[in-house]
């Protein structure tokens, strides 16, 4: 096989990889929507290995470049994303601070959101506000640590999570302490 040939090939693996990140986060998105949300944690799981995985090939990619295929490789695109729970809270914070307000909707940070990521979808949006919500019981559903970024103040409404203000919680959205 050839130099240029493998360059081909990992473009075409990187491609398909990235293709298929995009459908489990499409088929998370309709899992939620159904309210199946064992098969979302599930599909969240694979799609967040399956990222590890591309940003890995990207590397190989490279170091093939610079070390075999005997030329410089071209400098290192950046990551395809920071991960969406990342962007949802800075999108909340910036819209908190534009707006001057201390609540938001999940769907003002989904439109925002939207602005910069077109392939953004509101299934993503919802879950990873559900599992950044210390107050929030169905935030159990989602594997792993969940950052605590959230505080649900009402039906669609919620705002950044303060300890001091709002008490501390547990990861299956349980308080660890009295409320007053």
């Amino acid at each position: 096989m050839a130099k240029n040939d493998i360059n081909t090939a990992s473009d075409i693996l990187l491609d398909e990889v990235e293709g298929m990140v995009n459908n489990l986060n499409e088929d998370g998105a309709r899992a939620l929507r159904s309210r199946d949300y064992d098969q979302a944690t599930g599909l969240i799981e694979q799609a967040t290995r399956l990222t590890d995985f591309h940003d890995r090939l990207r590397e190989l990619r490279r170091e093939w470049q610079t070390q075999f295929a005997g030329r410089a490789a071209p400098p290192l695109l950046p990551p395809t994303r920071p991960a969406w729970h990342t962007i949802i809270h800075q999108t909340a914070q910036s819209l908190l601070t534009r707006s001057r307000k201390d609540t938001f909707t999940p769907a003002q940070v989904y439109h925002e959101v939207l602005k910069t990521y077109p392939e953004f979808n509101r299934g993503t949006n919802n879950a990873q506000i559900l599992a950044g919500c210390v107050n929030c019981r169905s935030r159990r559903h989602y594997p792993g640590r969940k950052p605590d970024h959230y505080y649900h103040v009402e039906v669609g409404v919620y705002r950044l999570y303060d300890p001091d203000r709002d008490g501390l919680w547990d990861q299956e959205g349980n308080p660890l302490e009295p409320l007053a």
